[in-house]
């Protein structure tokens, strides 16, 4: 006959095993985001469009910054504006149409920070994105892959907004100091040199992406619409500057290092 002490060792001990590995399973994530990962556990307080334009006002009411002095601004060792998060497949369709909107989200971010919608839904976003799309067709006879000027014009045109810039960047300190001044950045990028793990294949040709702040140690504070975990991602500096390019017929790598600025209307 068995032992049947015996049996049960083995038995508890295949037991613990099994859920041992099921736990390894489901924490896969937390334990690489925790060891792995460049993003932080915990990111500083974010600032609204209110504080903001408090902030960056003066006494006499007069909104200040719109012409900033670069040299002159004196910018905190770290920033965080709250900015809202729009997905670029927003239902998690990542179809043919939703892996080219990340101009649309990117420009959609800085409005609806503009127009305070916190926490826009799926089907808010949709919305917008059908209306941005079918102007761009109409306008430029396509949507994807618009550059830096186009889709500064469909912001323009779509939304009402008097004033967008396409500015061009020096360093880190001219989009530092727009975002200090509470306006949040769109940048057009080479979307493979992001290095994003996130991304599928190596991530797209072309990509656009919000800055709203920076950490103590330099890394930059994101809201990157190409990822479900791209609310508040974290970018080394030197990756992101790389990456930083207009899309130049398709010849990204040449293209210039500019930015997007978005003022509200008066």
């Amino acid at each position: 006959m068995k032992n049947p002490k015996a049996i049960t060792i083995i038995v508890t001990i295949f037991a613990c095993l099994m859920i041992g590995t099921g736990i390894f399973v489901l924490k896969k994530d937390a334990i690489q985001a925790r060891f792995f990962s460049d993003q932080p556990t915990e990111l500083p307080q974010a600032i609204d469009v209110a504080q903001s334009q408090a902030e960056n006002t003066s006494d006499t009411g007069q909104v200040l910054g719109e012409k900033v002095n670069v040299a002159a601004t004196k910018l905190p060792s770290q920033f965080n504006l709250a900015v809202p998060f729009v997905l670029q497949a927003p239902t998690a369709n990542w179809d043919a149409v939703h892996n080219e909107t990340c101009e649309e989200a990117a420009a959609l971010t800085v409005h609806y920070y503009w127009t305070k919608v916190k926490n826009p839904t799926a089907s808010q976003i949709e919305t917008q994105f059908t209306k941005l799309i079918k102007y761009q067709n109409k306008k430029f006879g396509d949507y994807k892959d618009t550059t830096a000027a186009q889709t500064a014009q469909f912001i323009k045109d779509v939304w009402g907004y008097k004033k967008v810039e396409v500015l061009p960047i020096k360093s880190w300190n001219d989009i530092k100091v727009q975002v200090k001044a509470g306006r949040p950045v769109i940048l057009p990028t080479a979307g493979k040199l992001l290095k994003n793990p996130n991304f599928k294949n190596g991530g797209p040709k072309y990509h656009n992406l919000v800055v709203r702040g920076w950490l103590a140690d330099g890394r930059i504070i994101t809201n990157d619409p190409g990822t479900r975990k791209g609310n508040g991602y974290v970018y080394k500096p030197q990756i992101l500057w790389n990456a930083i390019h207009d899309w130049n017929s398709g010849d990204i790598l040449n293209g210039k290092k500019v930015m997007i600025v978005v003022y509200p209307n008066k």
